[in-house]
């Protein structure tokens, strides 16, 4: 067994209010991390820093960083990042769904009133978080964020669409 990197998590490297945490993390973990690399012949690399971390704590890059939610465009500081990929899907299906019904497993997705009812063909399989579901959660649709109505299924999602001129059974 070769042991090829040591490294930790910072919990709170976006927050300013939890810097004399964070660099107690650093400091422990760089403690730590000398006593591992210094027990073998060979070199270990070290990694500690996340997204918020490598934009706030530079002096401490060590031999790796790991980029997450930056990936994504989000920088906590107003780098200007850009996304490295996007999800997009169709609506397989538009249903009108009357006051009182449910959508979705367990009925979660209660309707208070008449509604239009976009069907994406995407769900838990396809990596979507089933916890994402009920009107909680909003996505965006085209131009216009749209709740997420009901549970998320394996293979599918459904958005409330209602009132929407972007309705895409009339595109």
């Amino acid at each position: 067994m070769v042991v090829k990197s040591v490294f930790s998590h910072l919990a709170g490297s976006d927050d300013t209010n939890l810097d004399n945490f964070t660099n107690e993390q650093i400091s422990r973990f760089r403690e730590t991390a000398k006593f591992i690399t210094d027990s073998f012949p060979y070199q270990i690399l070290r990694h500690i820093l996340i997204s918020a971390g490598i934009e706030r704590f530079t002096e401490n890059q060590f031999e790796m960083v790991r980029l997450g939610i930056g990936l994504y465009g989000i920088s906590i500081s107003g780098l200007p990042l850009q996304n490295i990929g996007t999800l997009r899907s169709t609506v397989s299906q538009v249903k009108k769904v009357k006051s009182s019904e449910t959508v979705g497993y367990s009925r979660k997705g209660k309707i208070s009133g008449e509604s239009e009812i976009a069907i994406v063909p995407l769900g838990y399989a396809d990596g979507i978080d089933r916890k994402l579901g009920t009107k909680t959660v909003l996505h965006l649709y085209m131009v216009t964020r749209v709740p997420v109505i009901g549970n998320i299924c394996m293979d599918m999602l459904m958005l409330d669409i209602t009132g929407l001129e972007l309705n895409p059974a009339k595109s």
